[in-house]
């Protein structure tokens, strides 16, 4: 048993010296040139975080570094380690979305591309520092030339250990003198054994790792990669309920939630600013609240306190407007998360959008009942100013859903046909569901 314990033990040696040998020459070449990086990982976690220990420092130090970085010429090796799980798959695993988390997270960041780097992941920990992703200007060390070393270091060791083992067998000869040719070569057989078993399973596990350097690095899921900013361009559609408020209202008796559909498109201008244009039509019925139903129209269209004789006229209770709306929108959107966490899962979005528009109304009085045409008004252009907020979610790669609702003030006469006016609102509330589709590389 003690002869089995030393083997392992002088076989990991071997390994561990020739690893941290390779390492700390690496090493100090990445130090001299201020050209290695190195980021930190809780246990077999995936995601990156930007707090976790000194990867703050490291952002920006590799910030700086990035100024000098030319864009298809330049090359940044990545070498991610994990050896935390319960198995090498899962080290895997864990290894390769490290790497894709963490250049999502540049790319995002600094402007790179995918085609700016180039990956290989390790599933055991890296012999100094543990569970990393290493960021190197310089090539990454050849797997193969690892083992090649590990290889030809191991005669010279073999022979010296051995040499130990066997003295310890000859101290042991004046106990059982007869049994020392034998044990002899039992206790080399044995070395030869074990160092051959423990040799080969660090070797097939580099060359796990180097396959996965053929694996695509693009195709993460929206959990492991800033999903909703990796694309800089979007276009949608969207489907709401409009609400006016103005001498009319939307919640009176008579009024109806309206309807609304458009399209809109954008552009990403950071992962704090967007900008989006879109275009909507839709409908609107607004009907005499309680302050003004003692109030009657007259087929002249004009606004009177009391039945005219002579002439067809109703009661405000009696009547509805339907007004028909397009809104032509201008929007900034602001990603509140961004500002309050950046590294928040890219997957959500919450924005406030100020937005300035160009609003196109006709509205027709109509009688509630019968809905007869009692008056139809001129259609009228007129500009607005707003806001909204929102939130969406991000279900794939390039598909998001989101929900909507702003408030749209509108400059100038009343939307609804109703004049004069006793009333200072003039608004229109909308509430919309959107389909987006983001398409673009991050250039």
């Amino acid at each position: 048993m003690n002869k089995k314990i030393i083997s392992c033990l002088i076989i990991g040696f071997i390994l561990c010296s020739s690893l941290n040998a390779q390492t700390t020459q690496e090493g100090n070449k990445g130090t001299a040139s201020d050209s290695t990086f190195v980021f930190h990982y809780p246990p077999c976690i995936q995601m990156f975080k930007a707090d976790y220990k000194s990867n703050r420092q490291t952002l920006q130090l590799l910030k700086k570094r990035l100024q000098t970085f030319s864009k298809g010429k330049d090359t940044l090796y990545v070498n991610g380690y994990s050896g935390e799980c319960e198995n090498d798959s899962r080290n895997q695993r864990t290894a390769f979305h490290r790497c894709i988390n963490l250049k999502g997270y540049l790319i995002n960041y600094y402007g790179l591309r995918e085609r700016d780097f180039k990956t290989v992941n390790t599933p055991h920990n890296h012999p100094d520092l543990g569970d990393i992703v290493v960021i190197s200007y310089s090539s990454l060390p050849p797997l193969k030339q690892m083992e090649e070393d590990v290889s030809k270091s191991l005669p010279a060791e073999k022979e010296q250990k051995t040499e130990e083992i066997t003295l310890v067998i000859v101290e042991k000869e004046t106990e059982h003198p007869e049994t020392l040719v034998n044990g002899q070569e039992q206790a080399k057989q044995e070395v030869v054994v074990e160092e051959k078993t423990v040799t080969e399973i660090p070797l097939q596990r580099e060359v796990v790792g180097t396959e996965s350097e053929t694996q695509p690095t693009t195709a993460a899921s929206p959990r492991t990669q800033n999903a909703r900013t990796a694309y800089r361009w979007y276009a949608g559609i969207e489907l709401g309920m409009p609400l006016g408020v103005s001498t009319f209202t939307s919640f009176a008796s008579a009024g109806k939630t309206g309807f609304e559909g458009g399209v809109l498109g954008g552009y990403r201008i950071s992962p704090l600013l967007s900008v989006e244009a879109g275009i909507s039509l839709g409908s609107m019925r607004l009907g005499s609240s309680e302050c003004c139903s003692d109030y009657w129209l007259g087929a002249d269209g004009v606004r009177y306190l009391e039945h005219v004789a002579g002439m067809d006229s109703y009661s405000y209770r009696d009547i509805h407007s339907s007004v028909s709306v397009q809104q032509y929108a201008l929007r900034l959107n602001v990603e509140l998360l961004q500002i309050v966490r950046p590294d928040w899962d890219k997957r959500w979005s919450l924005t406030v959008s100020p937005a300035i528009y160009g609003i196109g109304t006709q509205a027709t009085l109509k009688e509630n009942g019968t809905k007869t045409t009692l008056v139809k008004r001129d259609g009228r252009f007129q500009f607005g100013a707003g806001a909204a907020i929102g939130g969406s979610y991000q279900v794939t790669g390039n598909l998001g859903i989101g929900l909507h609702s702003g408030v749209i003030w509108v400059f100038g006469e009343r939307f609804d046909g109703i004049t004069p006016t006793d009333h200072k609102e003039n608004m229109i509330w909308n509430n919309t569901v959107t389909l987006i589709w983001r398409f673009g590389s991050n250039k």
